[in-house]
């Protein structure tokens, strides 16, 4: 990631979506199933959190941007 360019994370219904802010450009997306219920939480510049309902329970996810590859998730 660039210095001079900030990423931010915006939602949807079910979507997840990375832009820059500099210039307005979707560098990814993250479609999901389930309900978002917490997040998304930019950390450090170049991660994302945010937390699902899905249908085997509460997910954690950690995420890598600007194209939410997964870091690690888990179960709470």
């Amino acid at each position: 990631m660039s210095n001079n360019i900030i990423y931010s994370v915006i939602s949807s219904k079910d979507k997840l979506i990375c832009i820059d802010t500099k210039n307005g450009a979707t560098k990814g997306t993250y479609p999901f199933t389930g309900e978002l219920i917490n997040g998304p939480i930019v950390t450090g510049g170049d991660r994302c959190t945010a937390t699902f309902n899905t249908p085997s329970g509460k997910k954690v996810k950690i995420f890598k941007l600007p194209n939410f590859s997964t870091i690690t998730s888990f179960n709470v």
